[in-house]
């Protein structure tokens, strides 16, 4: 069954609405602002994959957050989402998973900045370096935090200067072990057939668990996430 924005407006309902600190309860200004689980999703709007996005892949990214956030109602939980071929940084938005209907009332809103934000390229490497580094160095995360990184792509890199491809794609395995041994997990959907033995090795070297990591060549209705212990 296909999600729609209601889902968000529930979040809104459960953790989004903080009542305002008076001058006898603002919060200590050293308080604990663990993160109990931040999940980032890197979206491909760019060449081959580009026009999967309003289809089935949009569809795919709200069952994503559905899932994920499910068991998070309560905690303290952190959206981060990045774009793959944007004209300026990876990281496109980072809040709450409520803040996300204020930046992006409806799903048009966000479809359409995606669009205009693309610089028509599709640097997979660069991107997904970008968004694992940008996880990496998030505040609040400790050895509690459950942490999922999601690439939406083809994952078909087009740099076209072959040395720059493999010096960034060595960077980019760096930041998934460094990712990796922070227990993160890795999802990718829509992955071409002929990247799927590459990506595989590539987890492989970044060192994640086998339960920690999902590599699929479709984009599924009810996609299946990686375990947390």
């Amino acid at each position: 069954m296909k999600l729609n924005w209601l889902w968000l407006v529930a979040l809104v309902l459960t953790i989004g609405c903080i009542p305002s600190q008076s001058k006898t309860s603002r919060i200590a200004p050293f308080e604990d602002k663990q993160l109990d689980s931040a999940l980032a999703i890197l979206i491909d709007t760019s060449g081959s994959f580009s026009g999967y996005w309003d289809s089935r892949a949009y569809d795919l990214f709200l069952d994503l957050c559905d899932q994920y956030f499910s068991e998070a109602i309560g905690m303290r939980s952190k959206l981060v989402i990045g774009q793959i071929g944007s004209k300026d940084q990876v990281v496109v938005f980072e809040g709450q998973p409520s803040d996300l209907r204020q930046r992006f009332p409806d799903p048009a809103s966000l479809s359409e900045f995606l669009k205009a934000n693309t610089n028509g390229g599709s640097n997979v490497y660069a991107g997904t370096r970008g968004i694992v580094r940008y996880m990496n160095n998030l505040d609040g995360v400790t050895q509690e935090t459950r942490l999922l990184t999601v690439v939406l792509s083809d994952m078909l890199d087009t740099e076209g200067d072959a040395t720059k491809r493999s010096q960034v794609g060595y960077a980019m395995i760096a930041e998934l072990s460094s990712f990796a041994s922070k227990g993160g997990a890795l999802a990718l959907y829509y992955v071409a057939d002929s990247e799927m033995g590459r990506w595989r090795d590539i987890v492989d070297r970044a060192g994640f668990a086998d339960n920690h990591y999902i590599i699929e060549n479709y984009l599924s209705e009810r996609p299946e996430l990686p375990m947390f212990e």
